[in-house]
């Protein structure tokens, strides 16, 4: 393998609403913030970071890929490790969604 694998840091563009108090207590200063959850990374020394772009699920929130699209930019700006974006696994939604990005 020419390139070594790596762990990221999972992050989520939009505050988790289902996960119980000792999942988001390490975050719970930046959870509605995925720029400075991001920033984060350097802190639990994680090499990268993927973005779960879970408000564009269509059955949730059903983000605007231009907003996506904004939160992506933001967090590329704002980190300089690999960014790993994942949709929302709902595959109409991320073609329209990932194809901004």
């Amino acid at each position: 393998m020419p390139n070594k694998p790596i762990i990221a840091m999972e992050i989520w563009d939009m505050e988790p609403e289902d996960w119980p108090e000792a999942a988001k207590a390490p975050f719970k200063d930046v959870l509605n913030d995925p720029v400075a959850w991001a920033k984060m990374r350097g802190r639990i020394q994680r090499p990268g970071v993927v973005l779960q772009l879970k408000s564009t699920d269509p059955n949730d929130k059903d983000a605007s890929a231009d907003d996506a699209a904004q939160t992506v930019k933001k967090i590329s700006e704002a980190i300089n490790v690999p960014l790993i974006v994942w949709g929302s696994a709902v595959p109409a939604k991320d073609s329209e969604v990932l194809k901004n990005q």
